[in-house]
């Protein structure tokens, strides 16, 4: 029952009612994902997997801070859908960029956090209409700069968006893997991050989508491939932008990184 979630449906009427976080859903939404073959096999691949609740991969500040180009890009799979669940997010409070799940759904979301007008979030962005099962891994793509916001899924572009423009960022104090601590948490994982400073073109992002890279690409910023279980944040550039795992967040060998939260 929707309008009473904690309603007893004998005639007694030993009605509940929710306390902190506890909610509905409907089954389809808390099943448990078939998992999708992960984008690179191999006993010394690793994925960082992340429970949904407020685990991510914490990296440093000024990441992209003078940038006037860049693209993020790597693999995710959403193993739940929940309401908007971010994959990565860089730049700080109201004023922040990633991808997430559009609303419940498993279409995928770019969009720009600009500040608020009268309370509200201004985030222009870009859906589209991947319709992803849970448990599948997609390869996402997001590519700025000075004209605006360019989202690619599996090397495809799916939209475009003039608004979203990074000059209008204001710091990058709050760069993270995944969400938590007010960013909308992710149940699932990514594998092969990616942070270049400039915009790439779909040509280069198929190339490389199924690549696993070195770091010593011209242009890479920072790589998160999680291949070093004795520093799993590592950052495999050699800008050593490590990050930190926070809360429940690991990283765990390709065979075992069932779905997370189960």
């Amino acid at each position: 029952d929707p309008a009473n979630p904690g309603r007893d449906a004998t005639l007694n009427h030993h009605d509940g009612k929710l306390m902190g976080n506890a909610r509905m859903e409907s089954p389809s939404m808390v099943a448990t994902a078939v998992q999708s073959a992960p984008p690179f096999a191999g006993d010394s691949n690793r994925v960082l997997q992340l429970d949904g609740n407020d685990s991510y991969l914490q990296l440093p500040p000024n990441i992209i801070r003078g940038l006037e180009d860049l693209t993020v890009e790597g693999w995710v799979r959403w193993d739940e859908f929940r309401f908007w669940s971010r994959s990565f997010s860089f730049g700080e409070g109201d004023y922040r960029f990633g991808v997430a799940n559009n609303g419940r759904t498993g279409n995928i979301w770019a969009g720009m956090d600009l500040g608020r007008t009268a309370g509200e979030l201004v985030s222009p962005g870009i859906s589209s209409r991947s319709n992803l099962t849970a448990g599948q891994w997609v390869h996402v793509a997001l590519v700025a700069g000075a004209d605006g916001m360019s989202l690619y899924v599996n090397g495809t572009l799916a939209g475009k968006q003039p608004q979203a423009l990074i000059s209008k960022l204001r710091g990058d104090s709050e760069n993270r893997l995944g969400g938590g601590d007010g960013v909308p948490p992710l149940c699932g994982a990514l594998d092969e991050i990616r942070l270049w400073n400039v915009g790439r073109t779909a040509e280069q992002i198929r190339e490389n989508m199924l690549k696993q890279l070195t770091g010593s690409e011209p242009g890479l910023v920072g790589l998160w491939n999680f291949d070093d279980p004795a520093n799993p944040g590592r950052d495999a550039s050699p800008n050593h932008h490590d990050g930190k795992l926070i809360r429940n967040a690991r990283t765990v060998s390709v065979d075992q990184s069932g779905s997370a939260g189960v």
